[in-house]
């Protein structure tokens, strides 16, 4: 578990738990650590009976900016429902949201509508070599320190 000393997590990251997504989210988060950027990831905020419900839905409230990786199975009709509440929820109260599209994940305009007027970011290749994940990395990263109002490093 990262613990770091902010008051609040700034930034709700959402994932599915499929193939190399929760690997990458836990690079996000420590690049994100790395920027002093405080963030809410489940297994870092969530401890054994938790409500999930109640500690999801007041990450989302709390943070300021809402990074959900587009994955197939996050966005699917078959997909995972909690994943699509979650989007739901940011785009209700107002988040500032920075999509990433999870490889070649195909996004339909209904997906790029529901997340509210927010362009897709960032492109992660999740076969690319070390130095391009590591580039997507900053990109994804740089977007959001931007978002936020902060200077890059």
């Amino acid at each position: 578990m990262y613990t770091l000393d902010f008051p609040l997590p700034e930034v709700f990251i959402s994932y599915k738990w499929e193939g190399g997504v929760p690997e990458f989210a836990d690079a996000i988060a420590a690049e994100l650590e790395k920027r002093r950027i405080g963030h809410w990831k489940d297994d870092h905020q969530m401890s054994a009976g938790d409500n999930i419900t109640k500690r999801v839905t007041e990450g989302i409230t709390k943070c300021k900016l809402f990074l959900p990786i587009l994955s197939e199975g996050y966005i699917s009709e078959r997909g995972e429902k909690w994943c699509q509440r979650e989007c739901a929820l940011a785009v209700d109260k107002g988040k500032i949201i920075v999509p990433i599209q999870w490889g070649e994940t195909e996004i339909s305009d209904d997906i790029k509508f529901s997340v509210g007027p927010v362009t897709l970011r960032a492109k992660y290749e999740p076969g690319a070599g070390p130095a391009t994940r590591t580039q997507q990395l900053k990109k994804i990263c740089d977007a959001v320190q931007e978002q936020l109002g902060r200077s890059q490093n």
